[in-house]
């Protein structure tokens, strides 16, 4: 599988570290099982913000799609 790497901005200050890497790993499986999944992007506290920002993700056939990025990109099924 090729390597990939990506930088973005992403507020984590409602998260501790162990539940942001979580709400990335849990979604990550989910993808495999049914075949669509969302990470959370930005997430602030929800008790005084009213939006967060998800990115859908898509499995097609060996592909993973993007539908923010209108991106495709090759996943190595095992």
């Amino acid at each position: 599988m090729a390597i990939f790497s990506e930088r973005f901005f992403s507020n984590n200050t409602f998260f501790n570290a162990r539940q942001y890497q979580e709400q990335w790993l849990t979604p990550s499986e989910r993808l495999f099982i049914n075949r669509k999944t969302y990470f959370l992007v930005n997430v602030h506290d929800p008790g005084v913000a009213n939006f967060f920002t998800f990115w859908p993700y898509y499995l097609i056939d060996d592909m993973v799609y993007c539908s923010i990025t209108k991106s495709f990109f090759p996943i190595n099924i095992v």
